[in-house]
C-alpha cells in the first residue's frame, strides 16, 4: 500500500492529546494506564497514511494483524485496543479533512 503521510498531523502532539484525554473515553476502564493505551494511539497515527481512502472498518483487519508487533509494552490485545484505534483514526481523519477538501474517510462529514 502507498504511504500518504499528512503533513498536518504531528504524532507527538497527538500522543500528548491522548495522554491528557484517554481517561475520559468510554472504552477505558477506571484506573487504566496510558502505558497500555499510548502505543495504540501512536500506532494509529503513525499508520494513518498507509490506508488512503479506506474507512476504519476496511483497514481494521490489516491493522489487527500487525498490532502484536506494534504494541510494544502495551498489555492490550487487539480486541481491547480496537476502540482506541478507531477513536484515534477518527480524530486524525477529521483533522485531515479540515485541512483538505472532501470526505477522505467517507463518513459523510
Amino acid at each position: 500500500m502507498k504511504t500518504q503521510e499528512p503533513k498536518e498531523i504531528d504524532p507527538n502532539a497527538e500522543v500528548g492529546y491522548w495522554r491528557k484525554n484517554f481517561v475520559h473515553r468510554p472504552y477505558v476502564a477506571r484506573g487504566a494506564s496510558f502505558a497500555d493505551f499510548g502505543p495504540n494511539y501512536r500506532y494509529r497515527v503513525d499508520s494513518y497514511g498507509k490506508y488512503p481512502g479506506c474507512t476504519f472498518d476496511q483497514a481494521e483487519s490489516d491493522m489487527a494483524s500487525k498490532w502484536t508487533d506494534a504494541r510494544g509494552s502495551s498489555k492490550l490485545r487487539w480486541d481491547n485496543a480496537k476502540d482506541a484505534s478507531r477513536d484515534s483514526w477518527q480524530r486524525v481523519s477529521d483533522m485531515v479533512e479540515r485541512a483538505t477538501s472532501g470526505d477522505s474517510d467517507h463518513d459523510g462529514k
